[in-house]
């Protein structure tokens, strides 16, 4: 029985994940490294739990002092594959929501090779699947589901804005996914879209004014169609207190002289780098993205099938390959990031190596037409891959000081340099030798990258940290946070420059390691235990003082943590933490600093440094009358009648005109009503929700709903109702009356 084609790549794109981490699918193991179980974990259970509550996930109350949950985008509330996460534990859902995004994306890229070349067939589809499905920078998103879902999306969008002359506008396929991919929570890869959309229409001289300007609109209208979430997070982004470049464009970016990574399967990372080397290529920095290997093989074909091309579509392929590369450079240069700074929306995007996505995709165009059937003469292409190796060999010299490429390093780069010159040897062969290509990409890709998505014991989204057994439920704890620091001077907070405490040694070095478990599992592991924020919230305990990771906070919030988590005043921080409302600490701070702090448990299994747990006499209720001057005042009853993360019932009867403070965060989503009249919210001198209340017995309700939600609905509903009737068959629409 003969396979049908659209089986048999469907069966190929599903080996991507398949190979690259069967254990997280087919055992019980899960995928677990960088925001995975620190930042998607906590987030997604909050999620999770509101809906199975009947709450709506609007705001997250375990997060710190409290942040809004639906308008944050990674949260993805309203992305249907994200609703997977709802019924299916996540210890299992996560692994197979990257696995369905992983095919997605190289089905997408399958269907934009057959649009483009539609006489390749089924291995010029699967080529083009596996060279962007299967590359490192998709790859590398497995960490970063909302990044991974959005890039899925991309080859279909443009594939969808690639109309042939009088072919009909795509109204609702290609509004529904704008929407999908805006929904799935990534600026970055909706913006790339955009900008690929818009070379690809460019690259187009045969569509005329009229149809460029439809697939214009059916973008617009997807992105419209998106507002019932875009607006609130708009409205999330615009109040976070979220420094602009150079942050964004200049962190993490790709040294030009390290896009030979794109081309050789090395990481300079790991070499032993000189520091003026490491200064000039890394720059200090963290490299986000695990691999930007984008293929040996992938770049090997991308060059056999360039001439056979169409000139449009190599225009647009080409294009496509530079603008991946060079965005991913990132902006250094002073004059370049204050000009960038004042394009709105643009300036807030980071980690410009994401942008690589566009260079797989342009290979995977250019690779699909390189179908043997035509002789190929190698001198160029062996002339290129001798003009890499010495680049490389020279880069390796300067940066570690070595002249001559070790085994380590010699080995990876054999076989694919050995395969790719035996392509271009037979690429003139019958067209029966086709299938070997994608064989060929897909082994190259998924050999050398078949390390970058570890798993652990999944038993690490289901247990709970020993801390748990002495610390009651619902306790709001602050835990001492050394990943990151403050900026060194923020004239904007009027900050003196102070460092974040430090602990009495050096944080999070790990005493042993668990048998079965290898370093990097063993960190992850400890940190859970350790609850570092926002770990916690998994466990029914809430936040206080983290550290604001991704800039999210509100100005007066930042302010408050800022100074807190710089202050070297016992008494001072003290007096913060019963503010706040905090019942524990947790710190590998010395202990001198917490003296008068009473010790609970001293904790030394993970790390070599001590974990103290210590409590905090009498904190302020989390609901409490306060003075203007935010003093705490006793003046008459209050009563708590419901307290849910997006609303809180008081029962108040202050004896004299007071404050009422609810030691969350304050956000303008927040509603307060007094006896069923609306009232003002404003912040506190910490800056939690505070009403002002009259003297008297008042019930007071406190609701949040993500700003410019309503508006949002609306436009979403009034785009709906727009594309439904642009996508009416011309035959089915009402006739014109005529006068």
């Amino acid at each position: 029985m003969k396979l049908n084609p659209s089986w048999l790549l469907l069966l190929g794109c599903c080996l991507i994940p398949v190979l690259n981490f069967p254990q997280a699918l087919f055992s019980d193991r899960a995928l677990f490294v960088r925001d995975i179980s620190s930042v998607w974990s906590p987030q997604i259970e909050s999620v999770v739990r509101q809906v199975a509550s009947g709450e709506p996930p609007f705001f997250d109350a375990r997060r710190g002092f409290g942040q809004p949950l639906f308008a944050d985008p990674r949260a993805e509330v309203l992305y249907p594959p994200a609703w997977l996460h709802w019924v299916v534990p996540p210890d299992r859902s996560y692994a197979l929501f990257c696995a369905i995004h992983l095919v997605i994306a190289a089905l997408g890229a399958a269907r934009l090779a057959r649009r483009l070349n539609p006489e390749g067939g089924l291995a010029a589809a699967l080529t083009a699947a596996f060279i962007y499905g299967a590359s490192g920078p998709l790859l590398s998103l497995v960490a970063h589901w909302h990044h991974l879902a959005a890039a899925a999306w991309m080859p279909w969008i443009i594939e969808r804005c690639d109309r042939r002359p009088g072919d009909p506008t795509p109204w609702l396929s290609l509004a529904a996914l704008v929407t999908l991919q805006t929904l799935a929570g990534s600026p970055d890869y909706s913006f790339l879209t955009l900008l690929l959309c818009g070379l690809r229409l460019g690259t187009r001289a045969d569509l005329g004014a009229p149809a460029r300007l439809k697939l214009i609109l059916a973008f617009g209208l997807g992105l419209l169609l998106s507002s019932v979430q875009i607006l609130p997070s708009l409205a999330f982004a615009a109040d976070a207190d979220r420094p602009r470049l150079p942050v964004g464009w200049a962190l993490g970016p790709l040294h030009p002289a390290l896009t030979l990574e794109t081309i050789l399967p090395i990481r300079a990372e790991a070499w032993r780098l000189r520091p003026p080397a490491a200064e000039t290529l890394l720059g200090g920095q963290q490299v986000w993205m695990f691999s930007h290997y984008l293929g040996l093989v992938s770049w090997v074909f991308a060059w056999i099938g360039l001439p056979r091309t169409r000139a449009p579509d190599r225009r647009f392929a080409m294009g496509a390959v530079l603008m991946g590369i060079v965005l991913s450079w990132g902006i250094q240069n002073l004059t370049l990031q204050d000009l960038v700074a004042s394009v709105p929306l643009v300036s807030g995007l980071r980690f410009p190596t994401k942008y690589l996505a566009a260079a797989s995709l342009g290979l995977a165009i250019l690779a699909s037409h390189a179908l043997p059937g035509r002789s190929f003469r190698p001198r160029a292409l062996l002339a290129g891959l001798g003009c890499v190796l010495l680049s490389f060999l020279g880069l390796q010299w300067w940066a570690t000081g070595t002249a001559m490429v070790n085994v380590p390093t010699l080995v990876p780069l054999a076989l694919p340099l050995a395969v790719s010159l035996g392509i271009a040897a037979v690429a003139g062969q019958a067209r029966r030798l086709a299938p070997l290509i994608p064989i060929l990409v897909v082994a190259d890709l998924l050999v050398t990258l078949r390390d970058l998505n570890p798993t652990t014991e999944a038993s690490l989204f289901r247990d709970r940290s020993p801390l748990t057994s002495v610390l009651p439920p619902g306790s709001r704890l602050f835990v001492s946070d050394y990943s990151i620091g403050v900026p060194k001077t923020d004239a904007a907070l009027s900050l003196e420059g102070e460092p974040v405490r430090e602990a009495a040694g050096i944080p999070y070095r790990l005493k042993e390691t668990p048998v079965g478990f290898n370093i990097r599992e063993t960190v992850v592991l400890a940190a859970l235990w350790y609850l570092n924020p926002p770990m916690a919230g998994r466990f029914g305990y809430y936040g206080s003082f983290d550290l604001d990771i991704l800039d999210f906070y509100r100005r007066p919030l930042k302010r408050q943590i800022q100074r807190f988590v710089t202050s070297r005043d016992p008494d001072f921080i003290v007096n913060q933490l019963r503010r706040g409302s905090v019942d524990y600490v947790v710190t590998m701070d010395a202990p001198q600093l917490w003296a008068s702090l009473p010790l609970v448990i001293t904790e030394h299994r993970f790390f070599e440094d001590p974990v103290r747990v210590y409590r905090v006499p009498a904190p302020w209720p989390r609901v409490r009358y306060e003075t203007e001057e935010g003093e705490l005042a006793a003046l008459g009853s209050l009563d708590v009648l419901e307290m849910k993360d997006g609303r809180v019932v008081i029962h108040a009867a202050p004896e004299e005109p007071t404050r009422l403070v609810v030691a969350w965060a304050n956000d303008r989503g927040w509603r307060a009503h007094i006896n069923g009249v609306r009232t003002a919210v404003t912040d506190s001198p910490m800056a939690f929700i505070s009403v002002a209340l009259p003297r008297g017995a008042h019930r007071v309700e406190l609701e949040y709903r993500p700003p410019l939600l309503l508006s949002g609905g609306l436009l979403s509903l009034t785009a709906l109702l727009t594309i439904l009737w642009l996508g009416l068959p011309r035959e089915t629409r009402p006739p014109r009356q005529v006068a």
